[in-house]
């Protein structure tokens, strides 16, 4: 009845050029960008368009769901194609000449709005540009005609509208400069300021919960939930809206492209294709002027700056994923990316390598380089997501670059204070000096060392208090490698070997269980290994390799070996010992003597040492809390409730350890019930569970302690929070910027903290409640028998 109903306005009045009536739309639910997209249309429409027409305002015509009197076409000049939005043109010089419109916000009309990035961001780009040409064309004519005041200006901003998106840009363009210079400004005018801001952003709340509530009532304000998405995505579009208005203003001449539709149909026609980096560049740019502010005087004006983050991040990663998807030839399009990609990063950790200076202090030299190198791992991930054929020629590729990060980074990047501990623990041992009893400053070890070591490396040993803290297993390690060479090169050289070794045991566990070989650039690639492995030399490498040696036992039936090789990966680092428990579980009891058995030998010969074997553990664990990911929390909410120092560490550590037995239990149960279900027996895709809940818990979390975790990767599916977070261990280096200002002493800076954990973490909460497909492949079957045959 759509005719019948919007023809009687027309009928009762000869001056009425125009009946506009309100769009509905089909698809509203189909994705996260219709449900924005509807809020923003409900907002124009039972807002906008009804208060233009109620206050007697100029009211464009919206392209269709209206009714035109031919005469006022006519008169008005007829439809002109001088610009993009021929209806607003049409609309504003048919009342121009005298005409009216008017709005009915009862005659809905069900339609469809785009549900791909690629079409709303074509539609918005004609809107934008075609309402800026309109402008051009017609404000003349509406300052020089009769109408109001208010009217002129109502109509000014109706069709400039778009210049808010080139407005955004320069924001965001000034927008760290103007965080630097937040200190100097007097905090009456930052009130002020502030006041505005809130101003702008409570109007557009206002609008759209007012438009839900008057189109669907109560429950419509359910759907403002989806506000901040709608906030997101205007921001987003502001690179492609802000080229639309240039082009505008340029007088630059484009063609008029039509929003896709699917229909019943499915659709035959698409949209450009954008490949949203520089989106995606903004992002980054935000994320630093969020990174700026935080560490300025007034860190709260910083969270202003999220919603760039989002919106460009948001619409920069879709409109990149849509272009992928568009390239022609899978098999072409990943090879073509991996070669480039691992190129660049081949120049990347060079130019890492080559820095003279130390990451303290020069913590933003290092921090870009190693986000560089982090940013192209993620996109060599990405294309092999999409496509797992590997030919040899790639696969060798893959570990050629890989043995070049880590070569750059063993003779370029200056070794770690913790290698030199390990030399004079190594070399204590040797001579038959217990170093659980004697630290590296005491006299009676330098008087030992001092006749055979390089007294330089005794004076560098961080905390040269502390007695010897790891295992019995690593120091033998460090025995034999100190007994060939006792320089801090040849350590680096040992844990370069056992990181090669480790990786040797994923491409035969991945070739063995007929994964993909494409995977081997999630552990190759990643850069914690070259970084903090081969480059700085800790030792978590040899823990790594017991760890991927018992996966690879259990994978072959054999359970007590594989139990053997992970308790020796425990008497490496105590983190083995919390995975090594659910297997035990499953195990029969005579193998639960197996790691006290292992244990109580490999301490024997250290047992003068009595409660001082675990001095330095118990100290590390309790005095120590840097770069946490919960602890910081924790022990922020327990000072709000305790006063007494230690009440407060005694409820952050019991904190600590619920959170860590509970999501252990949970994490157990969820692999047990797949196994029931499924017959998902994937040990190796559990320890990367449990490793990973153990360093949200652990009250010191070092970016080399992830070197196992990232080993184990390649056999989670659909890790993406993981990733990101091994991915991201660079930001760790900003510490240095207050770690060189305060002379060399350690400090934690918290907003690196929280840039370098809260995205991991929202994404691993992603990755855990939210179901998705894992990774599928087009060409599973010839990759296996490849990867086989390989």
């Amino acid at each position: 009845d759509f005719l019948k109903r919007g023809i009687k306005p027309l009928l009762e009045d000869p001056r009425l050029a125009l009946v506009q009536g309100r769009w509905e739309h089909l698809n509203r639910n189909d994705n996260i960008l219709c449900k924005a997209q509807a809020i923003g249309i409900d907002g124009h429409f039972a807002v906008e368009q009804g208060a233009r027409s109620w206050s007697d305002l100029a009211l464009n015509f919206n392209g269709t769901c209206g009714i035109w009197r031919s005469e006022a076409i006519h008169d008005a000049g007829g439809w002109e194609h001088d610009t993009l939005t021929e209806d607003m043109d049409l609309s504003y010089r048919a009342q121009l000449k005298g005409w009216r419109c008017t709005f009915r916000s009862d005659l809905a009309v069900p339609g469809e709005i785009p549900d791909h990035v690629d079409a709303w961001r074509s539609q918005q780009f004609r809107w934008a540009k075609g309402s800026i040409q309109t402008a051009k064309k017609l404000l003349p004519r509406v300052w020089k005609s009769s109408w109001s005041f208010t009217k002129k200006i109502a109509a000014t901003f109706h069709m400039t509208h778009y210049f808010v998106h080139p407005l955004m840009l320069l924001s965001l363009l000034c927008a760290p400069i103007a965080l630097g210079l937040c200190p100097k400004i007097p905090d009456s005018i930052l009130m002020l300021g502030l006041g505005a801001f809130l101003v702008g952003v409570g109007s557009p709340i206002v609008l759209y919960a007012a438009s839900q509530y008057i189109l669907h009532g109560r429950s419509g304000l359910k759907r403002m939930r989806y506000f901040p998405a709608l906030a997101a995505i205007g921001t987003g579009i502001a690179i492609s809206n802000g080229r639309a208005v240039a082009q505008a203003l340029a007088g630059h001449v484009s063609a008029f492209i039509r929003t896709p539709k699917k229909g019943d149909g499915g659709g035959s026609y698409k949209a450009k294709r954008e490949h949203g980096l520089f989106e995606i560049l903004c992002a980054l740019w935000a994320g630093l002027g969020i990174a700026w502010g935080l560490s300025s005087d007034r860190p709260w004006i910083t969270p202003l700056l999220i919603i760039y983050v989002s919106g460009f991040a948001w619409v920069g990663v879709l409109s990149l994923r849509s272009w992928w998807q568009s390239l022609p030839n899978e098999t072409q399009r990943s090879s073509s990316w991996l070669y480039p990609l691992g190129i660049i990063m081949c120049g990347l950790f060079i130019g890492l390598a080559s820095l003279e200076e130390t990451w303290v202090y020069a913590a933003s030299s290092y921090t870009t380089i190693g986000l560089g190198i982090s940013i192209c791992y993620i996109l060599a991930i990405i294309a092999i997501k999409y496509h797992s054929s590997l030919s040899k020629r790639g696969l060798f590729f893959i570990i050629a670059c890989g043995i070049i990060f880590r070569v750059a980074m063993l003779l370029g990047m200056p070794a770690s204070d913790d290698v030199n501990r390990y030399i004079v623990e190594g070399r204590q041992a040797a001579y038959g000096q217990n170093p659980y009893i004697y630290a590296p400053h005491d006299p009676e070890t330098r008087n030992l060392l001092d006749q055979h070591l390089d007294p330089t490396i005794t004076d560098a040993v961080n905390h040269p208090e502390w007695t010897a803290i790891y295992p019995p297993l690593t120091i033998a390690i460090e025995t034999v490698v100190t007994h060939l060479e006792s320089t801090p090169m040849a350590m680096k050289v040992a844990i370069f070997c056992a990181e090669i070794l480790g990786l040797w045991l994923i491409t035969s566990l991945l070739m063995r269980r007929g994964l993909p070989l494409a995977f081997l650039v999630i552990a190759w690639w990643n850069p914690v290994g070259p970084f903090w492995l081969s480059g700085e030399g800790h030792n978590d490498a040899w823990m790594m390799v017991f760890v991927l040696l018992a996966i690879w036992l259990w994978d072959q039936g054999s359970q007590k070996r594989g139990i053997v090789a992970m308790s020796c990966a425990a008497l490496c680092k105590p983190f083995a010992a919390w995975v090594l428990i659910p297997r035990l579980l499953k195990s029969p009891w005579s193998y639960w003597v197996i790691p006290p058995a292992m244990a109580a030998l490999a301490y024997f010969p250290f047992m003068s040492a009595g409660t001082g074997l675990f001095n330095s553990l118990g100290r590390f664990g309790s005095e120590l809390h840097f770069h946490g990911v919960l602890e910081p929390l924790s022990r922020l909410i327990w000072k709000g409730l305790l006063s007494d120092p230690d009440s407060i560490r005694f409820a952050t550590v019991g904190t600590l350890l619920c959170v860590l037995f509970f999501g252990s239990v949970l994490l157990v149960w969820r692999h047990n019930r797949l196994l029931s279900f499924h017959g998902n027996n994937d040990i190796a895709a559990l320890c990367a569970k449990l490793f990973a809940l153990l360093f949200i818990c652990l009250p010191t979390l070092y970016p080399w302690y992830f070197a196992v975790l990232i080993f184990l990767l390649p056999f989670v599916n659909q890790s993406w929070g993981l990733i990101f977070w091994t991915a991201m261990t660079p930001i760790f280096w900003l510490h240095g910027l207050a770690i060189a200002a305060g002379g060399g002493v350690w400090t934690e800076t918290y907003w690196v903290t929280t840039l370098a954990h809260i995205p991991a973490m929202l994404l691993l909460l992603t990755d855990c409640f939210i179901r998705s497909k894992p990774w599928r492949f087009i060409d599973q079957e010839s990759t296996v028998s490849s990867g086989q045959h390989v």
